[in-house]
């Protein structure tokens, strides 16, 4: 993909023929599939509404690439590598979301920098997240999962929680710091119909 120089009426299979826009790229994507994307910043009609229903795609950054919120739902390992985000990611219902060096900018704009919501095997590693008017990181129902060696701050509530029903997840090796009301918490409040079967006795 080249934001600036690339095409959608191309094939997409090499730097002389890049694709445009991220909905091309995804509409095409096959398992497995890697998505290079050049130096380049994408508006957000560059970018799928939803992110829907793939598998075993990887979406890869070349240089400094720029792009505004992700709404992705009912994947199944998809990785997020070498990327900003002017905004916020919100992904619902994933299995083997990965996110690496991924920068979240909320810029006070956004209720949640990352929100994850009814997924499992969530793994978050040498990224920074921040800028969010509540939390930067917050996991409900969230099962199997790795916060790592990332710094996480500035929001204006929690820096980052995992509640309703989440379990097994591991936060090791992260900077924590300036949120409004604290850093990092296990339980929250939750209804039950947030939560997933057979995580429901208890909030973390």
């Amino acid at each position: 993909m080249d934001p600036a120089r690339g095409s959608d009426a191309a094939s997409g299979a090499s730097p002389g023929t890049a694709l445009r826009t991220l909905t091309a790229a995804w509409r095409r994507a096959r398992r497995p599939t890697r998505i290079l994307i050049a130096r380049g910043r994408l508006a957000p009609d560059a970018v799928p509404n939803y992110f829907e229903h793939k598998r075993r795609v990887t979406i890869e950054g070349r240089g400094r690439v720029t792009l505004p919120s992700l709404n992705i739902f009912g994947v199944r390992r998809l990785v997020l590598r070498n990327l900003t985000i002017e905004g916020d990611v919100h992904c619902e219902r994933c299995v083997r979301l990965r996110l690496r060096r991924v920068r979240i900018r909320g810029g006070g704009r956004v209720q949640e920098g990352l929100k994850v919501n009814q997924s499992a095997h969530v793994v978050v590693e040498r990224s920074d997240i921040s800028g969010a008017q509540d939390n930067a990181i917050d996991f409900v129902a969230v099962q199997h999962a790795l916060i790592r060696s990332s710094r996480i701050h500035d929001a204006g509530d929690w820096c980052a929680y995992a509640k309703g029903g989440s379990a097994y997840v591991r936060v090791v090796r992260n900077r924590i710091y300036r949120c409004g009301t604290g850093g990092f918490t296990a339980g929250q409040g939750t209804g039950f119909q947030f939560m997933v079967f057979p995580w429901v006795r208890y909030e973390a």
